[in-house]
């Protein structure tokens, strides 16, 4: 099924497909005490072990704070873990790299 809003999502994809209660996110959410800079983040997508995009939130068209306030308007934000989100039975699965390459 595609639960999307079509009026919303022409004038930009994200707002089409997430409103409260919906959404993916992550796979690693970490508090703002561990960002010093969210204008200064790296990003990058992985496919098959391989790296195949690279680049850091400064270069983004919007700012981090703009995108936080945009999507705010129709993807309510609230502090504390996530619906749906606990501790894993078998934490050995695990597998975190923290950094970039």
């Amino acid at each position: 099924m595609d639960g999307s809003v079509r009026d919303m999502q022409y004038t930009w994809f994200t707002s089409g497909k997430n409103w409260r209660k919906t959404g993916a996110f992550g796979p690693w959410l970490v508090t703002n005490d561990e960002i010093r800079d969210p204008q200064d983040l790296a990003i990058s997508t992985w496919l098959n072990g391989n790296r195949v995009q690279h680049d850091t939130t400064q270069n983004m068209v919007r700012s981090v704070a703009a995108l936080v306030e945009y999507i705010s308007r129709f993807s309510p934000l609230e502090a504390g873990a996530p619906g749906g989100v606990g501790k894993k039975t078998d934490t050995s699965l695990i597998n975190v790299r923290r950094g970039c390459d």
